[in-house]
């Protein structure tokens, strides 16, 4: 008779076995369902041989010990008992997977992921140690992903055995790592089987740590012994070696918890949550994050344009931004987007006042002339601090040849900054896009009229798009210009929103069945399943594939900060969207999205001062001004929110969103008479044309109309309101969040149920 049906047979009734799950080196595990009360559970096995040489009245006592254990982060055990001779123990079925298979699958964590989970374990660690349980044995195995939250399992058996196994006086348990623990994370104290504590949890839990953020733990590839010697003596190799980019004061936590004196390390699992809570707020991860400027830095300034008529100006830009696009395709390089370097067209600043506008240590200049079919091209590097050139080269060429100079400009500056250039990257930068000049030359004329941000160069800029596909139908980038100009304008309302992303989504699938390395149709397609479909998963994937391609891209790292701010993810949201800003500090679109992010994390001054920032460089940017009319309602101002949204109805021409701003803002500021007459008008309206819902829920909202509040978030959340998808993480709403009503569209949208809660 194999082990499961033993254990069926000696369990009877009680629990009705369905699958075996595996097990480790302490156990085998059996999912079953315990039918009186019709749950699913876990039964844990321990070998036989092992049942043998334990008292299993002593199991039993310690066990109980563990049992008591009650708290959020902590799998309870239920149950234990011997069953025909094998010691078994029971605790509830978690859904989920362990830490050890989503390492599996992904390798490396990112820091958000790992800090959150190291703070999960260490609450479970602190209970149970203020209780007197040390775990003895944490490990991968034994912590589950569950919901967005880490569970410790297995809590007080290794003690539970070795307590038996020293009542028996059996020595048989030795050999099979039970009561020491896992060789791969043990404490030098259970390495070297001297008295332990606590802070053996602590040492284990930095071992994980290590792991997730480096892929490894620090004495892999030994054999058991060699790890329990290595534990013992040797200094594990520094974990910013294998992980340069974790922030130093996480780097620094992670390697005192593997100290090997007790003494030396946090004395305490709250010691370790009071300091991992001091590290890593949003602000504090951004600051301990390692500088972009550590890297060789660039700025490319538009280069002029020396033909006669200023009708040429659209070729010269186009030749810009075609080099920053291929540098910003190069990890090693920090490189400003073309969003902040179009200000110096035809400036009169000095090389080094530029480069310290712009954070950069390198500048590079140059000009252009075309003749027919004839191009000259000169660009040099220039090192801003000595104002000294470091290459300069002339290209008189074929026009044909205007790729092969573009990527030539990108490996000379690469290899002047002494950064790294892969073969991939070297690849994709000299890739030739097509092989029709006419076509490149409709796509330069159609870019720069898209750029215009009016009426007459977007209908003027898709109708050149479309003729270059005409001339070249391979050509993929005006098909992805297409899509990311689609799907911007559909985002910022010039466009109607659904009509535009589905566009946005036909160009960009057509743009990488040509080549999937188009960046810009992948952040499109980000677009779509973050705006129309709700689908966060297929977006950050969108937002992830076009950041390997183009890692310098700030529209990207600014999208895929706003991704994770609506998931709740606000330190990695934060360090995207700061990444964005100094990719682009001059950039109004970069500026007022990371005061975005410093509005969800709560640090209104912060946020206002980004918000006046973005209005200073681009004063037509109304999303800044709504983001300062809300940070002003959460710092509880709403006088100064009135000013603001009553400027924003000027800019806005006075749609329904900023009358509905505006309302809002006179209903918190205690002038309902004001804002009655708004509301009237906007639920009139709404009848016969277009009102936004969210906010006449807004209006709602601030008069204190709770049940026609919900009622119009319904109506936005059925008609797929790209304003919902922050509802639940700013702090407008911080006052219902609670009601039944708020948490069911936040579980109906898919997003994380505690991710708009305000930090403590």
């Amino acid at each position: 008779m194999d082990l499961r049906e033993h254990l069926q047979t000696a369990l009877g009734e009680t629990y009705a076995i369905e699958r075996e799950l595996g097990g480790g080196g302490m156990s085998r595990v059996f999912v079953a369902t315990e039918q009186s009360l019709g749950r699913q559970v876990v039964v844990k096995v321990l070998p036989g041989e092992t049942a043998g040489a334990l008292s299993m009245e002593r199991f039993r006592r310690e066990i109980r010990l563990a049992a008591s254990l009650q708290q959020a982060n902590i799998v309870p055990v239920l149950s234990a008992g011997d069953a025909g001779g094998v010691a078994y123990y029971t605790m509830p079925f978690v859904k989920g997977e362990s830490l050890r298979s989503h390492l599996t699958a992904k390798g490396i964590l990112s820091v958000s992921e790992s800090v959150a989970i190291v703070r999960d374990v260490a609450r479970a660690l602190a209970y149970a140690h203020g209780e007197g349980v040390v775990h003895r044995d944490i490990k991968p195995e034994n912590i589950l992903l569950s919901g967005g939250t880490a569970v410790v399992t297995d809590f007080g058996i290794a003690k539970a055995v070795a307590a038996s196994r020293a009542e028996t006086g059996s020595t048989a348990l030795t050999q099979m790592g039970m009561a020491l623990g896992t060789p791969e994370y043990m404490s030098p104290e259970q390495a070297l089987a001297d008295q332990l504590d606590h802070r053996a949890d602590i040492y284990a839990l930095g071992v994980v740590a290590y792991e997730m953020l480096s892929g490894r733990t620090p004495f892999a590839g030994r054999s058991a012994q060699a790890m329990l010697a290595a534990h013992a003596i040797e200094a594990p190799p520094p974990l910013d070696e294998r992980r340069p980019e974790a922030p130093r004061g996480l780097v620094t936590l992670v390697m005192q918890c593997l100290a090997k004196e007790q003494a030396d390390r946090p004395q305490s699992a709250s010691a370790l949550l009071a300091a991992l809570d001091a590290m890593t707020t949003p602000q504090a991860m951004v600051a301990l994050r390692p500088p972009m400027a550590e890297r060789p830095s660039v700025a490319v300034l538009p280069l002029a344009n020396l033909n006669a008529g200023a009708d040429d100006e659209y070729f010269s830009d186009g030749m810009t931004e075609d080099i920053i696009a291929q540098l910003s395709q190069i990890k090693s390089v920090k490189v400003i987007a073309r969003t902040s370097v179009i200000r110096y067209k035809k400036t009169e600043k000095t090389v080094k006042e530029i480069a310290t506008e712009l954070g950069v240590s390198h500048v590079v200049t140059g000009s252009v002339r075309r003749a027919g079919q004839r191009l000259r091209i000169v660009a040099q590097l220039v090192e801003a601090a000595s104002e000294s050139q470091l290459w300069a080269r002339t290209f008189d060429r074929d026009l044909t040849d205007v790729f092969a100079i573009q990527s030539d400009v990108a490996e000379q500056t690469v290899r002047a900054l002494a950064a790294t250039l892969t073969t991939d990257e070297r690849a994709r930068i000299k890739k030739l896009p097509t092989t029709s000049i006419e076509a490149y030359d409709l796509f330069q004329l159609g870019r720069f009229y898209m750029e215009k941000w009016s009426a007459e160069g977007l209908e003027k800029g898709i109708a050149l798009l479309q003729d270059a596909v005409v001339r070249d139908p391979h050509y993929a980038a005006p098909h992805a210009t297409l899509a990311l100009t689609y799907a911007i304008r559909g985002y910022a309302g010039v466009l109607p929103s659904d009509r535009a992303l589905a566009q946005a989504e036909s160009e960009a699938r057509v743009a990488l069945a040509l080549d999937s390395s188009e960046a810009d149709a992948h952040i499109a397609l980000a677009y779509v399943e973050y705006f129309l479909r709700w689908n966060w998963s297929a977006a950050a994937r969108e937002f992830q594939t076009a950041l390997a391609i183009s890692p310098g891209s700030s529209h990207a790292r600014t999208m895929y900060g706003a991704l994770l701010g609506t998931l709740g993810r606000l330190e990695e949201s934060m360090t995207e969207r700061l990444a964005a800003l100094e990719l682009s500090p001059l950039d109004s679109f970069s500026t007022f999205n990371a005061g975005y992010g410093y509005l969800l994390g709560r640090r209104l001054d912060d946020a206002k001062r980004l918000f006046r920032r973005a209005i200073e460089l681009a004063p037509h940017n109304i999303g800044a001004v709504y983001g300062l009319g809300i940070a002003h309602i959460a710092a509880g101002d709403a006088a100064a929110a009135c000013e603001a949204f009553q400027a924003a109805t000027v800019a806005d021409g006075a749609g329904s969103v900023s009358k509905g701003f505006l309302a809002w803002a006179y209903g918190v500021a205690g002038r309902p008479r004001d804002a009655e007459p708004i509301l009237a008008e906007l639920t009139a309206a709404a009848t016969t044309q277009y009102v936004s819902p969210y906010h006449v829920a807004l209006v709602h909202h601030a008069l204190g109309h709770t049940d026609e509040f919900f009622e119009w978030l319904e109506r936005a959340y059925e008609e797929r309101s790209m304003w919902l998808v922050w509802f639940h993480v700013t702090p407008t709403f911080d006052t219902v969040r609670r009601d039944p009503r708020f948490d069911s569209i936040v579980r109906r949208m898919g997003l994380p149920p505690d991710a708009g809660l305000p930090p403590s």
